[in-house]
């Protein structure tokens, strides 16, 4: 007779149905951060124990973009979408899986196969830029170039980076400290006009190099905060300077009543989190639309 158990958080607990006696077996994987053979499909992804010689191995035959774009995605397991757990009798290496021919050793001592339910696959995708700012402190889009300011290097823009206008003197990423030329109220990293004389920033720019900052009429202080110098270039300024951004993607794993089968058993688990995997951290470079 076949014996049915419940798996619940990694916790197996089995019960022989001849005798009543009750055996606990732990599954405590402690690292949360899968690991994946190849970025593309299939997509090969697995979680090792290393203290126990465990190991958690996912295989997904998708062409869903679940690495590059935001959102929830869901899988069968089963034959096409397959899920082991294995206990080993020595260590596991870490590219252990990602050979072509794997090695030898170490040997399954134990397996188990998915074979029903399904994993629930959840990307958040994280953009940034290196202004300096918390992203928590950057909200809307200040200059309408179409790039919010979380992402946008020049969030005024005025053709000076945020970084370069003394936005986080202290440096804890809150701009309160910004600083603020005019006294306007506006900090200057969202000041168009820094210095209040009438004529914006980007238009402070005597030789036309999209750089306010190398322009100087005194000699002294760039014309962008020198109220005493209200020059606009000719032509007028109409391009921003090239910005870039940060991207990679947090995926979360969660399987849901999914079935394992092997040993003369069944292992039914309602929910447990496979863990997350991080994506390289990739630069997006763009020039807006002035």
């Amino acid at each position: 007779m076949k014996n049915v158990f419940l798996l619940s958080l990694f916790s197996l607990i089995l019960i022989n149905c001849d005798d009543g006696d009750i055996i606990t077996t732990q599954f405590e994987f402690d690292n949360q951060t899968l690991r994946l053979c190849e970025d593309n499909s299939p997509y090969l992804f697995y979680n090792i124990e290393s203290d126990t010689n465990e190991s958690l191995i996912l295989l997904l035959q998708t062409g869903e973009p679940i690495l590059t774009d935001p959102g929830d995605y869901s899988f069968t397991i089963g034959a096409t979408n397959t899920l082991q757990y294995r206990v080993y009798d020595n260590e596991i290496p870490t590219d252990f899986f990602c050979q072509t021919l794997p090695p030898s050793t170490p040997i399954v001592t134990t397996q188990y196969d998915g074979n029903g339910g399904s994993v629930s696959v959840v990307n958040d995708l994280l953009q940034e830029d290196s202004d300096g700012i918390s992203t928590g402190f950057e909200i809307g889009d200040t200059d309408g170039d179409g790039l919010p300011d979380a992402i946008d290097e020049d969030d005024d823009g005025d053709n000076v980076p945020t970084n370069e206008e003394n936005a986080d003197p202290n440096g804890d990423g809150n701009p309160d400290d910004a600083q603020d030329t005019d006294g306007d109220g506006i900090p200057d990293y969202l000041d168009s006009d820094d210095d209040n004389d009438g004529i914006p920033t980007i238009q402070e720019d005597a030789n036309g190099d999209l750089n306010p900052q190398n322009d100087s009429s005194s000699g002294t202080a760039p014309d962008y905060l020198n109220d005493q110098v209200a020059i606009a270039v000719v032509p007028a300024i109409n391009m921003y300077i090239e910005h870039s951004y940060s991207v990679r993607s947090i995926i979360s794993f969660t399987f849901l009543d999914v079935i394992f089968e092997g040993q003369d058993e069944t292992i039914i688990d309602e929910v447990f989190p496979f863990g997350t995997y991080t994506t390289s951290q990739s630069t997006v470079t763009i020039t807006p639309t002035f």
